[in-house]
């Protein structure tokens, strides 16, 4: 595709959202990344709802995590987000987002201790009453995102109360942790 001058690939990169997309400049080693990386603050990763005919719920912060992968062994110099500032160290500042997710899985594997929890419960337990009611979608979706990582990685399983999905920690975690580790 040619925008503004320059040639772009158009490279799919789902995780943040199902549509997700990078326009990359081979030539002047840029890319334009929406939400994908950005500068100040890590993506949430959206929970798309789990339709009759899909045997399991959908895994976009696993999908997220590997395609920022893939972004990170891309050869570029720049990078411009969707909003706030430009990013000139891409690979460096993936090796952060993973490490803060690896906090953040934690942190809610913490928030299982003592007993199992719903997804909501977690982020009542984890965040603010405020930041749980201005912002009740996004606290959950990011929850969800790490009970994926920590489902994946044998530290949590998933269960059913009167219907209700609850998470525990498990007793023998795999010794992959599907990004977590």
């Amino acid at each position: 595709m040619r925008a503004g001058g320059r040639d772009l690939a158009v490279l799919a990169r789902p995780g943040h959202s199902r549509s997700d997309t990078l326009f990359v400049d081979h030539d002047g080693r840029a890319a334009f990344v929406g939400d994908h990386l950005l500068a100040g603050i890590s993506s949430n990763t959206e929970i798309a709802p789990v339709g009759e005919a899909e045997a399991a719920r959908p895994s976009p912060r696993t999908e997220y995590l590997r395609n920022l992968e893939r972004t990170a062994r891309m050869e570029l110099d720049v990078l411009y987000a969707g909003h706030g500032r430009r990013v000139n160290s891409h690979r460096a500042l993936v090796d952060v987002r993973h490490a803060e997710h690896r906090t953040r899985a934690a942190r809610v594997a913490g928030a299982l201790l003592h007993r199992p929890e719903s997804a909501y419960g977690i982020a009542k337990r984890l965040w603010s009453p405020r930041t749980v009611r201005e912002q009740p979608l996004l606290v959950v979706w990011e929850v969800l995102g790490h009970l994926e990582l920590l489902v994946a990685g044998g530290i949590a399983s998933e269960s059913r109360d009167e219907g209700h999905p609850r998470f525990n920690l498990t007793s023998s975690p795999r010794r992959s942790h599907a990004g977590v580790s």
